[in-house]
């Protein structure tokens, strides 16, 4: 049985966040028939107590990092005119550890940009990066995204310099992976050379876990689901709650909107002061707090890759009204097995048809959930990711 090295920019236990749900089924599959070596960083006290699910590696190494070591190196890399992805991230124990441990096996995996640098430079081995998102395309959204100000003057240096980043895994690495056509687009568009390099395998979802109907739903309840931590979500809970749940809320006043994910931001924990809107932050399970909504929303203007919450949301048989740009990658269709909406009278417009029109609901319901078992199961999904490692491993 062959080996691959995984290096992983966080513990991905617990499994708590679309990064680390992704990776986690990855290796869970894979692990079925290659022998895995984990190597990992990990920040937080929580990452530290918490051990990988057995079966899954036969070796797992995690070294701390500490938060002044990540502002650190990214000061140097924001001097230096590199991308602040691969400099919050970097560990010089991990890169020893990393050395070490490589000719020892059959071929290295990086998750996502911030571990590249660690192998890329690694000659006459096979090497795969888990690219994602094309993360440069993310900060293309988000320095257009709301009022000015600081960050989106860093993501506009960023989004430079990332793209370079990208780029250069791409020259480096025989597979680049993405979770979307549109990702794959975007960088083919500035990469033309190693086109050949990308592949899309999407996201998946555990259906028969996510399935589960209830008696009935909460009429009203309205959820967004997501890791408060990152820039999108955030800027989705900001914008539903002040600019649309507000409208929703004068048109009908027994309506909630319901923010779940961990790590809300202070500007994020103050929406809780508008009538209606609760911020319950992590959960241990997500089905427990979404399963029984009227409607789930997705109002992303920044961001890339397939969304999660979406599919969570889509298999627990919850209608979901999302942005067109949530809507990119899925194949999904709008007020077929989604609904789309872009301004905040289209998504009022849209939350509307759910609450007076039951038969739209459970159409969307119904077709949704066909939608997720016909495209979106981990088990067909990662036999894909299997073939590929076969590929550049022959």
């Amino acid at each position: 049985m062959k080996k691959i090295l995984l290096l992983t920019p966080r513990f991905p236990f617990p499994v708590i966040g679309g990064d680390k749900l992704r990776i986690y089924n990855i290796a869970k599959y894979l692990s079925a028939y290659y022998r895995i070596t984990l190597v990992s960083l990990y920040s937080t006290d929580e990452e530290e107590r918490s051990v990988a699910e057995d079966g899954l590696f036969e070796r797992v190494y995690k070294i701390k990092q500490p938060g002044y070591l990540s502002g650190l190196n990214a000061m140097k890399n924001l001097i230096a005119g590199d991308s602040l992805q691969s400099g919050y991230f970097y560990n010089r124990k991990m890169l020893s550890l990393v050395k070490k441990l490589a000719p020892e096996h059959d071929m290295l995996f990086s998750h996502l940009i911030r571990t590249a640098s660690y192998v890329k430079d690694i000659r006459d081995m096979p090497k795969v990066c888990e690219m994602t998102d094309a993360i440069s395309q993310n900060y293309k959204h988000a320095k257009t995204a709301g009022n000015r100000s600081l960050k989106k003057y860093i993501y506009s240096f960023e989004q430079k310099r990332c793209l370079e980043y990208e780029i250069e895994c791409l020259r480096h690495f025989e597979r680049s992976v993405l979770v979307s056509d549109h990702d794959r687009d975007y960088l083919r568009k500035y990469a033309p050379t190693f086109s050949d390099r990308i592949r899309v395998i999407p996201n998946g979802v555990d259906y028969e876990r996510l399935s589960a109907q209830p008696a009935e739903f909460q009429r009203g309840k309205i959820v967004f689901i997501g890791n408060m931590r990152t820039v999108q979500n955030a800027d989705a809970a900001y914008y539903f709650a002040r600019d649309i749940f507000r409208k929703i809320k004068a048109e009908y006043p027994d309506s909630t909107f319901w923010i779940i994910g961990a790590d809300p931001t202070p500007a994020v924990k103050s929406l809780s002061k508008i009538a209606g809107v609760n911020v319950v932050g992590k959960v241990n399970d997500i089905l427990s707090y979404a399963h029984d909504a009227m409607v789930s929303v997705c109002p992303i203007r920044i961001g890339a890759g397939v969304q999660n919450k979406i599919l969570e949301s889509m298999a627990m048989g919850v209608p979901v009204v999302t942005s067109s740009l949530g809507l990119l990658g899925l194949q999904a269709m709008d007020m077929q097995d989604i609904l789309v909406a872009d301004t905040p009278d289209e998504f009022c417009s849209k939350i509307y048809k759910i609450y007076n029109d039951a038969s739209l609901s459970e159409r969307i319901k119904k077709n949704a959930r066909s939608c997720i078992t016909k495209n979106y199961s981990w088990d067909k999904i990662m036999a894909s990711y299997k073939n590929l490692i076969d590929e550049i491993m022959q």
